[in-house]
């Protein structure tokens, strides 16, 4: 995978309310877009875990609801920012609202 791939699964449903699990592929600064892409995301992310399965040395820094860093500056994306500048794989889970 290259970075910007997501692979999601729904696992849930609840009224207004989704649960969403996955891997992404994120280096540097990248925006995964959880629904997909960047033209259909727009569900806004209530909450979001995230954790590098590749090494647990680096940190990492999450803004939900963000394609740039910037806070909600697109719904439904989430950008990760990585310490290194190679490819990793981040484990996700989101609470999302439809």
């Amino acid at each position: 995978m290259a970075a910007g791939d997501v692979n999601s699964r729904y696992l849930g449903r609840a009224g207004n309310t989704v649960t969403v699990s996955g891997t992404c592929e994120a280096a540097g600064g990248t925006a995964i877009y959880i629904s997909g892409t960047s033209a259909r995301a727009g569900n806004h992310i209530i909450q979001c875990l995230v954790n590098n399965r590749d090494t647990a040395a680096e940190g990492e820094q999450v803004v939900i609801n963000s394609n740039n860093g910037t806070d909600d500056s697109h719904a439904g994306a989430v950008y990760i920012v990585g310490e290194g500048v190679d490819v990793d794989t981040y484990n996700y889970y989101c609470l999302m609202a439809m």
